[in-house]
Formats: C-alpha cells, structure tokens, sequence
C-alpha cells in the first residue's frame, strides 16, 4: 500500500455512503422508545433512565443535521426531561473512506493543530476525560500514526488503544471513519450541529493541501491566526479561543509535525470537498 491508497483499498472495507454516523448517549426521564433515523440501544457505563441513540447508518451532513433535529424533536414530543451528566457524550465518525492516508494525515495534523480549542469547546469536563484524551494527555496515537506511515503497514490502527482517544484512529479499520469522541450530552440539537459544522471545516480544508508537508508550510507561510480564519471561517468565533491561541496552534503543530515530515508523501492532486 502507498500513502496515495485510500482508506477502504488499505482495510478492505465494503463501499459506504454518507458522511456522518453520530452516537448520543444520553440519561434522562421519559426517552422516547425510538425515533426516526436512529437505533436506540442501551450503554452500560450510563446511569438511571438512559439510552444510545445510533444512526442507522451514515448519513449526509445535512440530513445528519435533520436528524439530529428530529431527535430533539422527539424529546420535545415525549416530554423528555434531558438529564446530561458527565457520563454522556456524543460520538461523531466522519466517512473517510475514499480519502488516501496522505489526506488523513493532513486532517489529523489539521484537528491537532486546534484540539485544545475544539475539545474546550466541548465541555469543561471533556478535557482531560479518560474516554476522550486529548493528544497532549496521551501520546500513543500520535507515535503509532508515526510509525504506521513510516513503515507504509497500519495494522497497528488497528489496537484498541487507540480507542479512547478524543480523535479514534481504530476507527479507520473497523469502520473507515474517523470518530471524534470529545462532544458532551448537550441540552440542544444546534449544539449538536455546531459541532458537526466545525468538524466539517476540518474535513473540507484537509482536501486544500497536497500533502501534509503542504499544510505545514502553508501554516509557517500565512500565520496561525490567518489559517484558523481560513479553515473556520465566521465559525471561529464559536471556538473558546484565549488570548495566546495563535501560539498554541503553533505548539500543537510541532507536537505532531513528524508525521508531516518523516513519512515520504507522494504530492497528491487537491482533492475536491465529497459530501
């Protein structure tokens, strides 16, 4: 396999459409039975009246969105009184399938650069979280990817200790997705759809670079400030950003950028945004 390969020739994966599969695990008094579009299935690390509401398979983004509405609607209809606790979380695969290793690498490297900001964006409780590890708490996903893009084998994707960290690349094998882990239980859909929005940006901007070496140098080029404006656009003003956030970015590209450096990438054509 070549880092051009996609990532359904790597694993072997069966073709699928649609570009979000979303998991909401939620607790709360009078869940509805079932609803639209989803598998409602129980989860065992949940407490009291609760529930996993499950896509029935991936979905486009905008009817993920319609979806999403559709549950809260469901809720509404119900009476259902929402009751979030840190246990509850919501899980977003992002459909990569037909993306070659070399563009999800540029993606990881590109949602590293903004973790500590999108993860805050998640709740105060999801960071630090031992279900969704933020690559500066955990450093295995970051040397396993490493590794597997050096030697061209990602057999290694494979372990589930990969699995519980805020960015699962285990998802990559079992799924071909993938799974952003770090969403709290939010009390509204839009919350929900913000968020799906601003993994969107990342997925849109990974197809603008060549190569992860391109996004490295376009970052050094342009600035970290002129970059998040280009990849979020007016969304990024929905992120938690502080007064030093430029050079965090900064800090976070260096954490990970062997993985635009050590691999030798083939210079890919600029992919165009898939639905």
């Amino acid at each position: 396999m070549t880092l051009n390969s996609n990532i359904r020739t790597i694993f072997g994966h069966n073709v699928t459409q649609g570009t979000y599969g979303i998991e909401v695990e939620v607790e709360g008094d009078n869940l509805p039975p079932q609803v639209n579009g989803f598998d409602r299935t129980a989860d065992g690390s949940l407490r009291g009246e609760s529930a996993e509401f499950v896509f029935k398979g991936p979905a486009s983004k905008s009817l993920a969105i319609r979806r999403i509405n559709s549950l809260y609607k469901a809720y509404a209809d119900r009476g259902t009184v929402l009751r979030n606790s840190y246990r509850c979380s919501v899980h977003v695969h992002m459909n990569v399938q037909e993306f070659s290793m070399s563009r999800v690498a540029t993606l990881f490297i590109l949602y590293a650069m903004f973790e500590e900001y999108l993860v805050r964006y998640c709740g105060p409780h999801r960071e630090g979280n031992m279900f969704c590890l933020r690559l500066k708490d955990a450093e295995e996903p970051v040397d396993t990817f490493l590794s597997c893009l050096t030697r061209k084998r990602f057999d290694g994707l494979n372990s589930d200790r990969l699995r519980y960290a805020a960015i699962n690349l285990a998802a990559l094998g079992k799924y071909g997705s993938l799974e952003f882990r770090a969403m709290r239980g939010p009390d509204t859909a839009q919350e929900i759809i913000d968020w799906v929005n601003l993994l969107d940006c990342l997925r849109v901007a990974s197809g603008r670079f060549t190569s992860p070496v391109d996004l490295v140098e376009h970052i050094s080029l342009l600035g970290s400030h002129a970059l998040a404006e280009e990849v979020f656009g007016d969304l990024l003003g929905t992120l938690p950003l502080d007064g030093d956030w430029g050079e965090v970015i900064f800090e976070n590209m260096r954490m990970v950028q062997d993985i635009a450096y050590i691999p030798r990438y083939p210079v890919a054509e600029v992919q165009a945004d898939a639905a």
